[in-house]
């Protein structure tokens, strides 16, 4: 694990058993799967760092323009490039900091999330492994409901499939001291949390109609809604790690 995700023994031994418990039970099992999963979680996290299983704000440009809201702004509209250049700069918006402002705008009014002023956006930014965002993601990672909030496929909350009662709409914050919360989470948002044009991201991995770098594309676009070369080279050394250990 620890040369999985570039670090070291003693840093990854309180997430051996959690992350083994956990790509057990949603049948993370193959090694296409492994890789797949596992390089989403390095570039999600920054290779397992406590201080990354919740979401970094205070985005700067250009990275603030793929966040949320701020992708529906038309940057060459002059009234919606003040807007973003406000928020860009901390001086709009709702929040203590910088980045509570932007991440209140960025997530609001949609999936549950109520208005820019209710400070949903920042409550329920990304945590866990995989980075689960906005209330209604928090709901159904607890207690399941219709994948994506969308369609008709109707899945399980974490609840349902460990008898727990985890309330991470009231406690959103559990998962930054959690590993086993953080990892579960993250793996169940893996089998059941993608949108349903993404869906169950195992069955991503294993089409056999495309390549593998192709599926593992598609499983970036189902964790983060877009995927970039360096997210692709940290696929591409997991793999080889990976596989050098199965040989």
């Amino acid at each position: 694990l620890a040369a999985i995700m570039n670090s070291t023994p003693a840093r990854m031994a309180d997430w051996v058993d959690p992350l083994n418990e956990t790509m057990r039970t949603f049948e993370i099992s193959t090694p296409k799967r492994i890789a797949a999963f596992l390089a989403n979680v390095r570039a999600e996290t920054l290779g397992l760092s406590a201080n990354w299983l919740t979401e970094h704000t205070g985005w700067n440009d250009p990275a603030l323009r793929r966040v949320g809201n701020f992708n529906r702004l038309n940057l060459r509209n002059p009234m919606e490039r003040a807007v973003y250049d406000g928020y860009l700069d901390g001086t709009l918006g709702n929040g203590a900091s910088r980045g509570e402002r932007q991440a209140n705008y960025a997530y609001a009014n949609f999936d549950g999330n109520g208005n820019e002023a209710s400070g949903d956006g920042y409550r329920y930014r990304g945590r866990g492994v995989l980075q689960i965002t906005r209330r209604g993601g928090y709901e159904r990672a607890s207690n399941g409901g219709t994948r994506g909030n969308a369609g008709r496929e109707q899945i399980p909350g974490l609840n349902a499939i460990y008898g727990t009662d985890y309330d991470l709409v009231n406690r959103p914050e559990a998962a930054e001291t959690d590993y086993t919360l953080a990892a579960r989470m993250g793996a169940w948002y893996w089998k059941y949390g993608a949108a349903p044009v993404y869906g169950n991201l195992n069955s991503v991995t294993d089409r056999t109609n495309r390549t593998d770098e192709q599926n593992f594309r598609r499983t970036a676009q189902g964790v983060k809604g877009s995927v970039d070369d360096e997210r692709v080279q940290t696929w591409h050394q997991v793999s080889n790690k990976i596989y050098d250990e199965s040989v």
